[in-house]
């Protein structure tokens, strides 16, 4: 799946699972969350966008601030 490569480039590597949801805001632009869970009890959120105009390529970012619980535990 694309959105989790674009989030893979961001990430440590090692997380032991990964759950993506669909953004919320942020425009007309595709918005993921992508949950990324690692088996030392490590937990990080990615944002990864794709603009609104074709060919615009995919962002990825590590949130400051992830869920309280993340869904992949």
């Amino acid at each position: 799946m694309q959105v989790v490569a674009a989030a893979e480039q961001v990430l440590p590597s090692g997380a032991d699972s990964f759950v993506v949801d669909e953004g919320r805001g942020r425009g007309k632009a595709l918005h993921a969350e992508v949950h990324a869970c690692y088996p030392d009890g490590r937990y990080l959120l990615v944002d990864v966008f794709l603009g609104n105009l074709a060919g615009s390529p995919m962002t990825a970012s590590i949130r400051a601030v992830p869920w309280e619980t993340p869904p992949c535990r």
